[in-house]
């Protein structure tokens, strides 16, 4: 949490710098970094608005409605919405109590994906979910955009074994990094709790 809050700009680093397309984060205005970041925090906040504006807080562009239903699939959340009884434009209760912690998750990723967003930033926004929608709605996100940057943080290896590059952290420093192959091949931390993580799976 505290590496997302540094990429948004939430936090500032104390030392060395965090660039983004060659240039360091402090000199990108606020508006300019809310539009590059679709970021999915691990408390996810809905308001009591219906599905739609929570879908669309904070969206200005008359693109974002047209990407609404697609950003909608791609978090694997239509066919409940579809279900409801005023679909989208059902009332949610106070911090979303109407939706699950899974169709609360899928809501915000909706809502990031909505702006087509350059980098996509989840900050462990799949643990609520169930091993088959994550897996439709990893597949999902990798093919939203190709030219989108993707940054998946969670503690479930399954949910970042497939990405290009994985940093492995303990206590907030990087020990291990590569791709899943070569990381279980280490036969370190990463391989250790990936085996201790599939045999509770199992």
């Amino acid at each position: 949490s505290t590496i997302t809050k540094l990429l948004v700009g939430v936090y500032r680093p104390t030392k060395g710098a965090i660039i983004v397309d060659g240039l360091p984060i402090e000199q990108y205005n606020r508006s300019n970094l809310n539009k590059l970041f679709g970021y999915v925090a691990q408390d996810v906040f809905l308001f009591s608005e219906t599905l739609r504006d929570n879908i669309l807080f904070g969206s200005t562009d008359a693109t974002d409605e047209k990407n609404l239903k697609r950003a909608i699939a791609s978090a694997s959340l239509d066919i409940e919405i579809n279900g409801f009884p005023k679909g989208l434009e059902t009332i949610l209760g106070e911090r979303g109590i109407t939706l699950s912690g899974g169709q609360k998750q899928r809501a915000a990723i909706a809502r990031a994906l909505v702006k087509d967003p350059e980098i996509l930033l989840i900050d462990d926004g799949l643990s609520a979910v169930d091993t088959k929608t994550e897996v439709a709605i990893k597949n999902s996100l990798h093919g939203w955009n190709k030219s989108q940057t993707f940054i998946n943080i969670s503690h479930r290896v399954s949910s970042v074994q497939d990405c290009k590059y994985i940093l492995f952290l303990d206590h907030g420093t990087i020990i291990e990094q590569g791709n899943h192959t070569d990381m279980i091949r280490l036969k370190g931390l990463y391989a250790d709790l990936f085996d201790k993580q599939m045999m509770v799976e199992d």
